[in-house]
């Protein structure tokens, strides 16, 4: 258990999804570019449309 956490080339922290104390046990990325991180019988345990940034994607959602 523990988060995903994306860097920088420069070793810089981008952004993490905060899931340690959840048991993820997959990670896909779907037809419209969601990164989603799943638990056991395909909960969602984070998923990055929730967590909009600078660019949005076709078909996004806000939440």
């Amino acid at each position: 258990m523990g988060d995903l956490i994306l860097k920088d080339v420069d070793g810089s922290h981008v952004c993490s999804t905060n899931t340690s104390g959840h048991s993820v046990v997959a990670m896909r990325i779907d037809g419209t570019s969601n990164l989603i991180l799943h638990g056991a019988r395909d909960k969602v345990i984070w998923q990055s449309f929730d967590h909009p940034t600078d660019t949005w994607v076709s078909g996004q959602t806000l939440n």
